[in-house]
């Protein structure tokens, strides 16, 4: 409740102060999705041939071979900590 009052008192002064946009919907500042719109589909249907048709020894996706995987196929990078989130959202 404190973080909710603070920024509420912010919003008064800054309104009280006169400063523009002081109450203007702010938008998410996270990054933009790498991959675009046309691209989502192709990775799933990559990962579903399995590893070993991307050249791995075993058929084990790791989040690390699906970073190099996206990398090599579409030349953007993800960190393999955060691949489990693109798989997440891709379905």
């Amino acid at each position: 409740m404190g973080a909710i009052r603070v920024r509420l008192m912010r919003w008064r002064d800054d309104r009280r102060c006169g400063r523009a946009g002081a109450l203007q919907v702010r938008f998410s500042l996270c990054r933009p999705a790498k991959l675009i719109a046309s691209q989502r589909k192709r990775p799933v249907r990559l990962l579903l041939k399995g590893a070993m048709a991307q050249g791995y020894r075993t058929n084990l996706w790791t989040t690390a071979r699906i970073a190099a995987m996206v990398e090599r196929e579409f030349g953007v990078s993800y960190h393999p900590n955060h691949t489990g989130r693109l798989i997440h959202r891709l379905g």
